[in-house]
């Protein structure tokens, strides 16, 4: 507070006495007060439970099983007040979000002002939804043959559940790819020459799956569209 003293002359001061003297009245007008920032935030930050038991989700490791693993990530894709599509990734699985043999992870992530009055769809992993909600079926484009990376960023799964009581649903993710373990072999030998095979290209006649990797025994693991009926076609080097 700005104050304004006013002192009267030690000639004055022994005539009257001490003068005390306060605030102007013009100082009210003049005084900063404080402003307390207004909360406006609608992030709400929340956990979910999924699974992978349903026999709908296909294996994806030699020994027959597919699990959650830590430093795994989610998509949630929801509507927020007002209609507009958003996207949040949920943030990293640890060790203690896994549970039943890594067949279910409780997810946590940050939603910004969520319509509850509409569904959400998780998209597993996270690297599969592209920003505005819808697959990202261009990362399959180029792959690595390796099992481990079509686990941790191409094998996609989803779901799509209404709300519950205010809460994420929980629900059992679905498989929506194919996935090909390819031996190869020579055509007048019948050796298997996949330890050699270096790059690899399979078609189905609309879509096309490139595989670089360096010499290694195989299988040669490429995930790719479900497809009903088509010729596929193999190229490698």
């Amino acid at each position: 507070m700005k104050k304004t003293m006013k002192f009267l002359s030690m000639a004055a001061l022994a005539l009257v006495g001490a003068v005390m003297t306060g605030c102007s009245s013009d100082d009210d007008s003049i005084v900063d007060k404080p402003q307390q920032p207004e909360n406006k935030s609608n992030l709400v930050t929340m956990s979910t439970t999924v699974s992978m038991d349903g026999a709908t989700t296909r294996a994806l490791t030699a020994e027959g099983v597919k699990t959650f693993a830590a430093g795994d990530k989610i998509a949630v894709v929801y509507q927020k007040t007002g209609g507009e599509t958003a996207v949040a990734e949920s943030e990293t699985l640890t060790a203690d979000d896994i549970a039943s043999g890594g067949k279910t992870a409780t997810f946590t992530v940050t939603l910004d002002a969520p319509d509850r009055l509409q569904d959400v769809t998780y998209i597993y992993p996270a690297a599969m939804a592209k920003d505005d909600g819808t697959p990202n079926y261009d990362a399959l484009n180029e792959q690595d043959g390796s099992l481990a990376t079509l686990g941790s960023t191409l094998d996609y799964c989803t779901k799509s559940g209404a709300w519950d009581a205010g809460n994420l649903p929980s629900l059992e993710l679905e498989n929506q790819l194919a996935i090909l373990a390819c031996t190869l072999k020579d055509n007048a030998t019948r050796n298997d020459i996949t330890s050699t095979i270096t790059s690899m290209t399979i078609s189905d006649g609309t879509y096309s799956y490139a595989v670089s990797r360096e010499a290694a025994a195989g299988p040669i693991y490429v995930a790719i569209r479900p497809i009903s009926s088509a010729n596929i076609n193999v190229t490698a080097t």
